[in-house]
């Protein structure tokens, strides 16, 4: 014999529904529904978790088998090659920041880069790109600083 349980009200829909269990606190579609939710929640978080520690045991591994001369090479390239050492770092740092890398001038010693959008770099004075307090994220002093800058690129390149 099945025990009746008393009317309730759904707690998603507020919908009245009579309950199958004396836990249930969800009408059968929201019940459904609400599951779901759940499921789908605890499978992102337990993918994101595998996904991040497979991309730590592959970069152990990468470290892991990568020989002695490998390093060597690459660092003596480094130093034989500094000027395309540091454009490759400043585009993976560009890649890192989502940002692009166009530099509209050269590079020289004391400056700078300066993104006056998202992928155009204007080399500047590190004084000079330090005078104005901005942020590309939201914005802040960028009208300013990119003023500056445009204006001392003309007065370079005269």
């Amino acid at each position: 014999m099945k025990q009746a349980y008393q009317i309730k009200t759904c707690q998603k829909c507020g919908e009245r529904y009579q309950p199958t269990g004396p836990a249930q606190k969800y009408c059968v579609n929201c019940g459904i529904v609400n599951h779901k939710e759940k499921y789908a929640a605890k499978s992102r978080t337990y993918y994101s978790r595998l996904s991040e520690e497979k991309r730590r045991a592959k970069m152990i591994r990468r470290h892991e088998t990568r020989s002695h001369e490998d390093v060597v090479y690459s660092q003596n390239w480094q130093k034989a090659n500094p000027e395309k050492t540091r454009i490759c770092r400043r585009k993976h740092e560009a890649r890192r920041h989502l940002l692009g890398f166009v530099p509209l001038n050269e590079w020289f010693v004391g400056c700078e880069g300066h993104h006056i959008n998202d992928k155009q770099v204007i080399y500047m004075p590190k004084e000079l790109h330090h005078s104005i307090y901005h942020r590309q994220s939201d914005g802040r002093g960028m009208v300013q600083i990119n003023a500056l800058a445009v204006e001392w690129l003309a007065e370079s390149s005269i």
